[in-house]
C-alpha cells in the first residue's frame, strides 16, 4: 500500500502525505496499520470488488484508485 501511494504521489505530482491523507479521508480512517475503517463507502468498494475484474480486495488500494481517478478528472 505504501509503495502504491508513493507511486501515485509521483504520478500526480503530489506529496506522499497529501495522497495518504486524502486516501484516509475517503476511507474515514486514521490509516493505522492495525486496521481499516469499515465506514468506507461500501457501495463503491463492493461494486468495485464484485464487478471489476481488476479489484484488489484491499479497500485502501480501492480508495487510492478512486482518488487517482478524481484527480485526473
Amino acid at each position: 500500500v505504501i509503495d502504491a501511494i508513493e507511486d501515485a504521489a509521483d504520478e500526480l505530482g503530489q506529496s506522499f502525505e497529501t495522497v495518504r491523507d486524502n486516501i484516509a479521508y475517503i476511507m474515514d480512517s486514521t490509516f493505522d496499520e492495525e486496521g481499516v475503517s469499515t465506514s468506507f463507502n461500501e457501495s463503491i468498494s463492493g461494486a468495485s470488488l464484485e464487478h471489476d475484474e481488476v479489484g484488489t480486495g484491499d479497500p485502501r488500494l480501492e480508495a487510492l484508485e478512486l482518488y487517482k481517478l478524481r484527480q485526473r478528472i
